[in-house]
């Protein structure tokens, strides 16, 4: 499913000095509901702040080196060659764009 901001409703009520937050959310992570929340004050005593989700990240999933995890290679003796090839192919493709882009720029 693709977030649609137009499909989810707005609360029906909020005070000036009042954000929107995400109240609930289905199996994919995509928001169902938001509420009205206050926002905090900057400072001071009367800050008071409100835990919405605990998020947990995937180590593997983060870093552009994932390619050179050092476990993977003790373990298998290289590198993990789609990974790298992966990696070569955004930074040429990034290079490439760059350069259209610049080529394209009235510097002379």
């Amino acid at each position: 499913m693709i977030y649609d901001p137009r499909l989810i409703e707005a609360p029906s009520a909020a005070n000036v000095g009042q954000t929107i937050v995400v109240s609930a959310v289905d199996d994919t992570g995509a928001p169902t509901a938001w509420e009205p929340a206050d926002l905090p004050t900057g400072g001071g005593e009367s800050e008071t702040w409100r835990l919405v989700q605990d998020i947990t990240l995937d180590t593997d999933d983060v870093g552009t080196f994932g390619y050179c995890d050092g476990a993977d290679i003790v373990a298998n003796g290289s590198l993990d060659w789609t990974l790298a090839a992966a990696g070569a192919a955004m930074g040429i493709a990034g290079i490439i764009a760059a350069y259209l882009k610049y080529t394209k720029k009235d510097i002379r």
